[in-house]
């Protein structure tokens, strides 16, 4: 017997660097974009990540995405501009009115053992490290 039910989990369920395995077939969780892109926003630091450094960078793709928008983001803030909005590589990055950063993220499904994009995951939610 089969059921038609959606499953959900965090990013954490799928390491983007390995192929995933047949039970996470279907699976919905929210990534990055980068990760869905297969690093197309920044494609230097993608290929230092996958060739370069491919033994340190393991496992810590999304980490080094997030690392990069908070440099983005710490130059716009350095400006005068009060409402900032950036499409970062680990989502779309706002500055709330009280100072916090939301990000929005993407919904990914596993289909044939990759990450396939989704849509948008709405509404914002506070950025965390991946």
């Amino acid at each position: 017997m089969t059921y038609d039910l959606a499953v959900y989990a965090t990013s954490d369920a799928l390491d983007p660097g390995t192929r995933a395995s047949a039970d996470l077939e279907g699976l919905v969780y929210p990534e990055m974009p980068w990760i869905l892109d297969g690093g197309q926003e920044a494609p230097g630091l993608w290929d230092v990540l996958h060739h370069e450094w491919a033994a340190a960078g393991r496992g810590h793709l999304r980490l080094y995405a997030f690392g990069f928008d908070a440099f983005q983001l710490m130059r716009q803030m350095r400006g005068t501009a009060r409402a900032i909005t950036i499409d970062g590589l680990t989502g779309e990055l706002e500055v709330a009115a009280d100072g916090r950063v939301q990000r929005r993220l993407e919904w990914a499904r596993i289909e044939g053992g990759r990450p396939q994009a989704a849509g948008v995951a709405s509404p914002f939610v506070p950025a965390s490290v991946p």
